[in-house]
């Protein structure tokens, strides 16, 4: 569940005390580190951990009607940019970001940069209000996690480009980051046009909202001067969240004039803001946990040589045809790859479920390389036809008519398809068709094989949970984010985390003492899909498998347990009355069962050189080929 951690990044999107910065990816990424609200959110530069990153993630700007429900506040600056004197071109602004002393009396901790700067205008836009002119910002981005205090190594960054009206409403914006993932947003019409990592999706948009991305304070900056913040004021507005993909009430409360004429404001994400001449001075995040603060410097360099990798390419001297296919689902045509060998005759199958989150038929998701093609590569040299789709919102296959409301049972329901599609190829041996699920795919290979016992000859389950996913999320909670975190925040992070589920679970809004509107409405991309998960009890299914299954996990998966997940399940089946039970981990392989030599990390996902530990796919391959009861290559 590399992208996975987009879906626990649903809840931890809505918890306090973030220790990273959210880059300003569009719902299209995976692999990731942490993702968080505020400018104090979690690098989303593709990541996942387990349960978390929904393949319904790229969402949903709403109507006009449901901004009024969801409580917007129309967008009415004081003032166009165009009448701010004191935006001239070139103007721009550092903001050093820095993490809370990790001891009483320590000094504070120099982690990267946040930069803005306003290029200028950029022509005009027909029909736009105010005086039609277009306005160009760029940002850019640079930050060492673990200076705040995260589990995740390495450095962020990332690039990007915002082309607005003379409101401030955009109409486009896109970016890189360092992994090498691109992504565009442009707005127009009705809809958000969304182009990243392999997604390719139109949002609804109700326009007229200016766009807010995480952690570019110098588009706070902008915004908050074009409504001209007065001593005891207060300003109530709406933005556009690119993360989210709909409106976000904002409400910033004007504190009284200090002594040194700076004015002292709060907002709604729990952030406390000096302004001073239309200028953000600072911005602290709740408790203090990361703090910006303007200097003077000169405008950064950022070294985004892309550190993705390359695309996947079919072997010029391989034993099997690639062959483009469309599988008819339930609601949406979900575009597949079937690797067919090429000597003649029927050949065994498989069926490859991928993971929580988005990628492609191949693997890949947001510049990253999960290694799924090497899999599959094997497979189909050594005699199987091989089944791999495009996830929801990837590749060829669209999100759907409303990804709001896209949940787990929906992506039980594509697999389904895919299933009925593979056995009934004409090149496809008859009960002969096994799946593999990676992650949360190995629930939906357990829950296929129980409904089908007749379609499945078996399944294989790579780091699939044996628990309900929400004990797996807080799990993942405490190795992953609290690990390094203040006492303090730690527990006040668990507390929301249990309100959430919790509301979810009732139906209910959580207690706004604990998880904020704001936050709790930021987090409605994957809802559904948690919802869905939370009411699942896996061991139901469990009990109907009958058929050979492989249960396979890395010693250093930080993600699902070798030991309450996959021996658990390799004893549930059993228990269960299976006679055909195969489990093997492997001590130094991680989730995407790639070598991880030292102490296992997300971060170290990005590093695309690693590949699928070749000793682990024999294995898995050499399982399968056995039980096909034929000979094979």
């Amino acid at each position: 569940m590399p992208r996975e951690y987009k879906k626990t990044v649903f809840v931890l999107w809505l918890l306090a005390g973030a220790l990273a910065l959210v880059l300003p990816a569009v719902g299209c990424g995976k692999k990731s580190s942490s993702d968080k609200e505020s400018r104090s959110g979690a690098a989303k530069t593709g990541g996942t951990a387990s349960g978390s990153g929904s393949k319904s993630a790229a969402r949903v700007g709403g109507s006009p009607s449901d901004s009024k429900r969801q409580g917007s506040v129309n967008w009415k600056p004081v003032r166009l940019i165009s009448q701010m004197a004191n935006w001239k071109p070139g103007r721009h602004m550092i903001y050093v970001i820095y993490g809370k002393p990790k001891h009483k009396g320590g000094k504070p901790v120099e982690a990267g940069f946040t930069f803005g700067k306003y290029v200028g205008t950029k022509g005009t836009v027909g029909g736009s209000a105010g005086s039609g002119l277009q306005h160009e910002f760029l940002f850019k981005i640079d930050l060492d996690m673990v200076k705040l205090g995260s589990t995740f190594t390495g450095r962020v960054r990332a690039m990007t480009h915002l082309v607005t009206d003379d409101k401030a409403v955009p109409i486009r914006y896109w970016g890189k980051t360092s992994l090498g993932m691109t992504f565009e947003m442009t707005f127009h019409g009705k809809k958000v046009s969304v182009k990243g990592g392999s997604a390719n999706v139109d949002l609804p948009w109700a326009g007229g909202l200016p766009l807010l991305a995480n952690n570019h304070v110098f588009l706070v900056e902008l915004l908050l001067d074009m409504m001209a913040p007065k001593a005891g004021q207060t300003i109530a507005m709406s933005f556009y969240s690119p993360k989210a993909g709909i409106a976000i009430p904002y409400h910033v409360q004007v504190g009284p004039k200090e002594k040194d004429g700076s004015l002292v404001l709060k907002d709604s994400l729990g952030e406390t803001i000096r302004w001073k001449t239309g200028r953000i001075l600072s911005v602290s995040t709740g408790g203090g946990m990361v703090t910006f603060v303007s200097e003077d410097r000169p405008e950064p360099t950022l070294n985004l040589a892309s550190a993705g990798a390359p695309p996947y390419k079919h072997p010029s001297k391989a034993t099997w045809n690639d062959v483009d296919v469309t599988v008819p689902g339930r609601d949406v045509s979900i575009s597949g790859s079937l690797r067919i060998p090429k000597a003649k005759g029927r050949h065994p199958a498989v069926l490859f479920i991928s993971g929580s989150g988005s990628e492609d038929r191949n693997g890949f998701a947001a510049g990253l390389d999960i290694g799924t093609w090497q899999i599959l590569d094997w497979l189909a040299a050594h005699g199987f036809v091989v089944l791999s789709t495009d996830d929801r919102g990837t590749g060829k296959t669209s999100m759907g008519k409303n990804p709001a409301k896209l949940g787990y049972w929906d992506l039980v329901a594509d697999a389904d398809a895919a299933l009925t599609f593979l056995e009934k190829r004409p090149e496809v041996l008859a009960g002969k068709v096994f799946i593999i699920g990676h992650s949360e795919g190995g629930i939906t290979a357990v829950i296929l094989a129980a409904k089908h016992p007749k379609k499945v000859a078996g399944i294989v389950l790579m780091a699939g949970p044996a628990r309900n996913l929400v004990d797996v999320m807080r799990e993942q909670m405490e190795n992953l984010v609290l690990k390094n975190a203040p006492p303090a925040q730690a527990k006040k992070t668990r507390a929301q985390f249990e309100a959430t589920v919790a509301a979810i679970k009732a139906g209910k809004v959580p207690d706004e003492k604990l998880v904020s509107k704001t936050k709790w409405k930021m987090g409605h991309l994957s809802r559904k899909w948690l919802s869905d998960h939370i009411q699942l009890n896996i061991a139901t299914y469990v009990r109907k498998v009958h058929c050979p299954v492989a249960i396979f996990d890395g010693g250093k998966d930080v993600q699902v347990s070798p030991t309450k997940d996959a021996k658990k399940m390799a004893a549930m089946l059993k228990q269960a009355g299976n006679k055909d039970v195969f489990l093997k981990i492997f001590p130094m392989l991680d989730h995407l069962f790639k070598v991880e030599p030292h102490h296992s990390s997300m971060a170290s996902y990005a590093d695309w050189h690693r590949k699928v530990d070749l000793t682990f796919i024999k294995t898995m391959g050499h399982w399968l080929e056995r039980h096909t009861g034929l000979p094979m290559k």
